[in-house]
């Protein structure tokens, strides 16, 4: 074994320290383990013969190994606590807990300084709301430094970095701006969905930002903020609310949008057996019942004031069949104790006239009557003889005049006993009058009994008649200022029309209307199907505005921008509506009949 070399000194130290070592360990060894040296092996008494020096050797060999065992076990038990702690985070979690931190901050508005509810504060991967009072609290984060972003639709970003603490950390409140607004070009048109045609000064409204359509019910605005949703009004249309869409290039196309006239319409229906009166409008096809659902009387055959705000009927209400008046509050008021009208209608919105059975015996005799709404006078308007005359008449045609003024009439004697006491043909004749009554005038006795259909033409200065004689059908004008009688078969006017029927001869149309703006629209028949046209007076520029191919009806709204189809085929009997000058015809609803107007809201 190599010895370090040492000095004197130092190996004269050296050996005093090793004796002192070697006491100590033989003393420790003694006490702590109770070693005998009778009871160490032969090999080992070998090795004590060494000397003291062998004993040393071997002495320190013996306490090496016990150090190194006792390194080793502490060392396996920090690895198996390492590995353990590893395996459930304990480091981790004793940290996280130890830095643990928790967050308030309340973000504000910069110009108000009101507090900006529901904007997002992130911290880290922490994510929160901020309340109602602008106040967000974050938990579970770690100290030290940090970054904090706060974002809100509509406002602009705002993002800083700050250090937290353990445990609570108020924040200094954050002031976030508002974005600005980004602004879209939003044009379109705004139309009437019946007619088609442009609405103007209609109301456009995006997020509190108006509009108005021009003449050609065009508009073009900038909008910003809550672009998503449009409103669009306009007098006499229910309004219109929509949503906006923008395109994948952040852009609106341009827009069309129909408005829903506000038309409401009267009409028959039978229900439970009964025939009563009911409404619907454009926007509310369920029909109400006009008098009422407790009205349990049979009404029918609905005529409508030229304001549309009174409603004309037939009634069963009074054990006989009788005219009323419904007015636009409700009230219902009986006309006269005339029985059995067999015609009724508006003159103008005060004045009405109907012909009723005067003799109940007799279901051709009749009698013209005017009545006046608001005075309530009734007036017999035609001629009827007196009872000793031993003679009645018969009014089987009446048609007023397109502005109200005069009223023509066909009349027809009857003959009571083989005896009259007047002469019949006297009586026989087309007659004018004056809606009350006054100015009663022949003119004209025609040479033919019967009259089929009658009509005021050339801007009521004329009247039309059309006939069957022994040539066929045949079509006069009379003239009413020189009563004057014409034949036009050959050469007819807008009023007439080519109806395959007793040698081809023409012959009135079923229903002609004359507008204020001096438009005819009438229904005609070619090729077998019945539509609505319009024209010029003089028949130019004819259009025709339906397709339905069974029009038996119409009738014209006081705004004269709309008509009001009937049309009826087979069981099908229905109302239409379409605009006078064309459009979209548009199905209101099926009906008992055609008796039908256009009505007023109340």
């Amino acid at each position: 074994m190599v010895q370090p070399i040492f000095d004197d000194d130092d190996e004269e130290k050296s050996s005093s320290s090793d004796q002192q070592d070697e006491q100590s360990a033989s003393e420790e060894d003694d006490s702590n383990h109770h070693v005998d040296a009778t009871h160490h092996s032969s090999d080992e008494a070998e090795m004590w013969k060494d000397g003291p020096a062998k004993k040393h050797d071997v002495e320190l060999k013996l306490k090496f190994s016990k150090r190194r065992a006792f390194a080793l076990v502490v060392a396996i038990i920090v690895l198996v606590g390492g590995l353990i702690g590893w395996k459930f985070d304990v480091y981790g979690k004793t940290t996280t807990w130890y830095n643990a931190a928790s967050v308030t901050i309340t973000i504000l508005e910069k110009d108000s300084r009101k507090p900006v509810p529901a904007a997002t504060v992130t911290i880290d991967t922490v994510i929160a709301k901020t309340n109602p009072t602008g106040t967000a609290e974050l938990t579970k984060l770690k100290s030290g430094k940090v970054a904090v972003t706060i974002t809100k639709e509509g406002y602009l970003p705002k993002s800083f970095d700050t250090r937290l603490y353990r445990g609570i950390n108020p924040l200094p409140d954050a002031i976030i701006e508002k974005a600005p607004e980004k602004t879209f070009s939003l044009s379109g048109t705004i139309v009437d969905a019946v007619s088609q045609s442009p609405i103007t000064k209609a109301k456009i409204t995006v997020s509190e930002q108006d509009n108005t359509s021009d003449d050609t019910g065009a508009f073009n605005m900038q909008v910003k903020g809550d672009v998503s949703k449009i409103r669009v009004t306009k007098e006499g249309y229910d309004a219109y609310d929509g949503p906006l869409l923008l395109g994948e290039d952040q852009t609106f196309a341009p827009l069309k949008i129909e408005l829903l006239p506000q038309l409401s319409f009267v009409f028959e229906q039978e229900k439970s057996g009964k025939v009563n009166l009911y409404t619907v409008s454009l926007s509310n096809a369920t029909p109400t019942a006009l008098l009422g659902d407790k009205d349990t009387a049979g009404n029918s055959t609905p005529a409508v004031s030229p304001d549309q705000k009174t409603v004309l009927f037939l009634s069963d209400r009074d054990s006989t069949t009788k005219l009323y008046l419904r007015d636009q509050k409700g009230n219902i008021t009986k006309v006269s104790d005339d029985a059995n009208p067999i015609f009724a209608r508006f003159v103008d919105n005060n004045t009405i006239i109907y012909v009723y059975m005067s003799n109940a015996n007799s279901p051709t005799q009749s009698a013209l009557v005017s009545y006046r709404i608001d005075s309530k006078k009734r007036t017999v308007i035609s001629n009827t003889p007196a009872a000793d005359t031993k003679a009645s008449v018969n009014i089987p045609l009446v048609t007023v005049s397109s502005d109200g003024q005069l009223i023509a009439y066909q009349m027809l004697p009857l003959q009571t006993s083989d005896t009259p006491t007047i002469n019949l043909d006297d009586l026989r004749g087309i007659y004018t009058v004056k809606p009350d009554g006054k100015d009663i005038k022949k003119v004209l006795n025609p040479s033919v009994p019967y009259i089929n259909k009658l009509y005021f033409a050339d801007a009521n200065k004329s009247l039309h008649y059309s006939f069957n004689d022994d040539t066929g059908y045949r079509i006069h004008s009379v003239d009413l200022a020189t009563t004057q009688d014409k034949d036009i078969t050959a050469s007819p006017t807008i009023l007439e029309r080519t109806y395959v029927r007793d040698h081809g001869k023409p012959d009135l149309r079923d229903t002609t209307i004359l507008t204020t703006s001096g438009k005819y629209i009438y229904i005609d028949t070619r090729n077998g199907k019945s539509d609505v046209f319009t024209s010029d007076k003089d028949g130019k520029n004819e259009v025709q505005i339906t397709q339905l191919g069974t029009v038996q009806s119409i009738a014209l709204s006081q705004s004269e921008k709309y008509v009001l189809v009937g049309s009826s085929l087979n069981n099908d009997t229905s109302l239409y509506v379409v605009g006078a000058a064309g459009g979209s015809v548009k199905k209101i609803t099926p009906v008992y009949s055609l008796n039908a107007g256009f009505l007023s809201p109340p």
